[in-house]
């Protein structure tokens, strides 16, 4: 029994060291960059110079990039709505059984499957094809909507499918109309 569980301990130490080890790896750059981005330096390397905010104050004084991120934001909150209503109809009709669910799922999951440039690449051909003018609201909302969809959708399939029909049938005999 002794033999087990120094086992057990020592895969524990295992993993706890793997996932230490992933972490560092995935984050350490970042953390790195961050502390970096408030050295007084005019360089990015040690010994750091000092605390300071100037590289900040530097970027917001810059019109284009705050300007950008505007755009970047509202975009992405433009996106996650219509991907969110889209993917609640969607669930919605999934909890029904129909010829083609099985091809429209996979037709749904097909943006997290596919590698980013090849979709990118697929969707600049698309939008060529059609003549699409380029432009933020236009084709690059549209790409937004095209990788956020599955994502909203593989979360609110699972949770609309288990509700139970019956207790919105006994709501609506009391007036509450769903159209789940």
């Amino acid at each position: 029994m002794a033999s087990r569980s120094m086992h057990s301990s020592r895969w524990d130490a295992v993993l706890w060291a793997y996932v230490v080890t992933f972490f560092v790896v995935l984050y350490g750059p970042l953390l790195i960059l961050v502390a970096f981005s408030f050295n007084d330096a005019e360089v990015v390397a040690l010994p750091f110079r000092g605390f300071t905010l100037k590289w900040y104050w530097a970027i917001f004084a810059m019109p284009e990039l705050v300007s950008s991120l505007v755009n970047s934001f509202v975009l992405g909150a433009i996106a996650g709505a219509i991907a969110t209503a889209l993917a609640l109809g969607l669930a919605l009709g999934f909890r029904r059984d129909f010829r083609l669910k099985p091809l429209l799922l996979r037709l749904i999951l097909v943006p997290i499957i596919v590698p980013g440039i090849i979709g990118g690449v697929v969707l600049l051909l698309f939008f060529g094809y059609f003549g699409m003018p380029f432009g933020l609201y236009t084709t690059v909302l549209i790409a937004h909507i095209n990788w956020a969809l599955p994502f909203a959708f593989l979360t609110l399939y699972p949770r609309l499918y288990r509700f139970d029909r019956r207790k919105y049938d006994r709501l609506a005999k009391h007036g509450f109309s769903f159209a789940i």
